[in-house]
C-alpha cells in the first residue's frame, strides 16, 4: 500500500513524545513506517520480511479507540489504534519498550491518536465500493429505503465495507438518525417498535454506531451533512 506522504519524520517525532517506538502497518501487516531512532527489536531482527505478525492479527477485527493487545508472536504489550477501524491500517505503540515510566500509557495514547489522524489523511482514498442491488440486501426496510430514494446503494455498501456495519446496525442508522423523530426516548421507542427491539437494545445499537462511525453529534442537521459526505443520502438530504 503506497502512502501519499513520507511519515518517517512524523513517526520519529511522535515516538519521542510517546516515550516508546510507534509503528504504522497496513491490514496485512506490512510495515509502512517506523522510527529509525527508536528501533523495535523484532523489526530489525535477521530474517524480518517487512511484515508485522502482531499488526496483521490486530487488524483482523475492527479496533475501536486505543486498546491494549498482547502480540501473538512474543506476548509483549502493545497499544493498538485502528485507522478507519483498522480496515486499512493500524498504529502500534510498543509499550513494552517504554519501561516503567509514569504516565507512559497516556503519552503513548496521545501520540498514537495524532499519528492515526495523520495516516488517515496520508492514505490514498480507497477504491469505490461496489453498489448493492436491492435483491442483495436481506432487509425489507433497507430495500424500501433504496427503492424510494431515501438512501443510496453506493453509500449503503460503503457503510458495510468501510465501517463494517451489520444489516441490523444499518436499519437502526436509517430509522434513528435519518428519519425525523421526537426527542431521543421517543425515537428509541419508535425504532424499537419498528424492529421488534427493546428500547435498551436500541440504545446499545446507537452507542455501537457512534463508536464505529466516530459520530461526534446526535440526531441533528449535522447528521445529514455527514450522510451526504459518506454518499449514504443524496444532495437533497431528506
Amino acid at each position: 500500500m503506497a502512502l501519499t506522504v513520507d511519515l518517517n519524520c512524523v513517526v520519529e517525532a511522535l515516538s519521542r513524545e510517546a516515550g516508546c517506538p510507534l509503528v504504522v502497518a497496513d491490514a496485512q501487516g506490512a510495515v509502512l513506517a517506523s522510527a529509525a531512532r527508536h528501533p523495535v527489536p523484532c523489526l530489525t531482527a535477521p530474517g524480518f520480511d517487512g511484515t508485522c505478525v502482531g499488526a496483521r492479527a490486530f487488524a483482523q477485527s475492527p479496533v475501536v479507540g486505543a486498546v491494549l493487545h498482547h502480540c501473538p508472536k512474543n506476548g509483549q504489550v502493545h497499544l493498538v489504534l485502528g485507522v478507519d477501524g483498522g480496515s486499512r491500517a493500524v498504529v502500534l505503540a510498543e509499550l513494552w519498550l517504554a519501561g516503567a515510566v509514569r504516565g507512559a500509557r497516556a503519552r503513548a495514547r496521545r501520540a498514537a491518536q495524532v499519528l492515526a489522524a495523520v495516516v488517515r489523511e496520508a492514505l490514498p482514498e480507497p477504491a469505490p465500493e461496489a453498489s448493492a442491488a436491492p435483491g442483495e440486501v436481506p432487509s425489507e426496510l433497507l430495500t424500501r429505503a433504496l427503492a424510494d430514494g431515501r438512501i443510496r446503494a453506493a453509500g449503503l455498501w460503503r457503510m458495510r465495507t468501510r465501517y463494517r456495519l451489520s444489516w441490523r446496525e444499518l436499519e437502526v442508522l436509517v430509522l434513528y438518525y435519518l428519519t425525523p423523530h421526537e426527542p431521543d426516548a421517543r425515537a428509541r421507542r419508535s425504532v424499537g417498535q419498528a424492529l421488534g427491539l427493546t428500547e435498551g437494545t436500541v440504545r446499545e445499537y446507537v452507542r455501537r454506531l457512534r463508536r464505529k462511525l466516530r459520530l461526534r453529534f446526535r440526531r441533528s442537521p449535522e447528521i445529514w451533512a455527514w450522510a451526504q459526505a459518506e454518499g449514504l443520502v443524496g444532495e437533497a438530504g431528506r
